[in-house]
């Protein structure tokens, strides 16, 4: 039989992966330039929102916990035993500033002038900037605590976080410290014996978010200041889990990640919540928002999630590999070919799990939905007429795992 379409799935028929990557931190520009890292010391390069994947070459083999550039030639990376590379070139070279400060270096910040930075650390360690990186000083008069998340409300005052993951330090670990005019005066604004905290948003001087959890029951967190730190507000929703990562445009517009692929949305500072659907259970660590619409995402299990419609639908830029290691992913092949209005999907055996099939196009809008149960390994699905010519993504996913396939349709 000859088909009237074919379908072309990027990088091979989901070629076998022997590695499910850990992604940490992600820099996205909004010409669609991005940098992403991964816990097993990686780092790639799109230089079209994630069309092609480039692997850039580290100096070093260590886990890689952040990335930042302050323009799309400078940048700087951050990871395990205080490991910081700098870059003068876009990533074509990486070299080594400096290691060995600290167990891990966790987050790297500027201010949005570029002069002053801060690298958060373990064990109560920090490097900051106040020349724009041409020198970092090291400070460590700091309650002893692990530093994950920090923010700047203005040039002269930044704020930081700390927590650690249970398989580290089991119960909480919460510190919660604002800059006095220098990095080397600090408030502690409030300790916490119970939660964690692991990411911190300031987009206002007055207006500071902070967000985490309990490691027992991985219940999320997120407290709110509206008068600059001095009091506090439990701003929770009762969704969501063990939150990670936070970022606010503004005051009002915010986005929290964490464990489970939870993925929160308020339009108004916190007075209500949203969750979003962000199609996997893997836990997600960064997020960073270029505008109200344009979104990024990255988490365990090759997730590098994308929105182009303020995260009402996000599609994973990272298509053709293992997203999560289940019977649907774990290297395996599936061929598909349209014929005429109808998708044919062939697996190498049939699942008992039911499947939940979703189409989206390029800019994250989902097209078409459906849940089959694959009582063979071939099955064909009707579509619809009218799907023009173009690029196109499938999303396979069931027993609570996931993958994404990246689809050209040719007429």
């Amino acid at each position: 039989m000859r088909y009237p379409f074919a379908l072309l799935l990027a990088a091979g028929l989901l070629a076998a992966q022997d590695t499910v990557r850990i992604f940490h931190g992600i820099a996205p520009f909004s010409n669609g330039a991005l940098w992403v890292v991964d816990f097993q010391g990686a780092i790639f390069y799109s230089p079209d929102n994630g069309g092609k994947w480039i692997r850039q070459q580290s100096p070093v083999n260590q886990t890689l916990f952040d990335v930042y550039f302050k323009d799309l030639q400078e940048g700087w990376i951050c990871g395990g035993v205080g490991v910081v590379l700098h870059t003068t070139d876009g990533g074509a070279t990486w070299e080594l500033a400096f290691f060995g400060d600290t167990k891990y270096f966790t987050r790297i910040r500027f201010h949005g002038s570029g002069i002053t930075g801060i690298i958060t650390g373990g064990d109560g360690i920090i490097r900051y900037t106040e020349d724009g990186g041409q020198t970092w000083e090291l400070y460590y008069d700091l309650p002893f605590a692990d530093y994950y998340g920090a923010d700047f409300a203005d040039l002269g005052t930044a704020w930081m976080v700390s927590g650690a993951p249970p398989q580290v330090f089991p119960g909480g670990q919460g510190y919660i410290l604002k800059s006095l005019g220098t990095f080397t005066l600090w408030d502690t604004v409030m300790r916490d014996t119970i939660h964690d905290f692991f990411d911190v948003a300031a987009p206002h001087p007055d207006t500071i978010f902070v967000v985490g959890g309990k490691d027992d029951d991985y219940s999320p967190l997120v407290l709110r200041s509206t008068d600059g730190g001095q009091t506090w507000e439990d701003v929770t929703p009762s969704f969501g889990a063990y939150l990670r990562g936070v970022d606010f445009l503004n005051p009002r517009e915010g986005w929290a990640v964490g464990k489970y692929g939870t993925i929160l949305h308020t339009p108004d500072g916190g007075q209500t919540w949203e969750l979003q659907f962000s199609g996997t259970q893997a836990t997600l660590f960064d997020v960073d928002f270029l505008d109200p619409l344009h979104g990024y995402v990255v988490g365990d299990s090759n997730q590098v999630l994308y929105t182009e419609d303020g995260g009402q639908t996000w599609v994973n830029l990272m298509p053709g590999e293992a997203v999560e290691e289940s019977q649907v992913a774990a290297g395996r092949r599936i061929q598909a070919f349209w014929a005429g209005s109808e998708l044919m999907l062939t697996f190498p055996e049939p699942f008992a799990e039911p499947l939940a099939l979703a189409l989206y196009d390029p800019q994250g809008r989902r097209l078409w939905h459906r849940v089959v149960r694959l009582e063979s390994p071939r099955i064909r699905v009707e579509l619809g007429e009218g799907l023009p010519a173009g690029l196109y993504f499938l999303r396979v996913s069931g027993a609570g795992k996931a993958l994404t396939l990246r689809l050209m349709r040719i007429r």
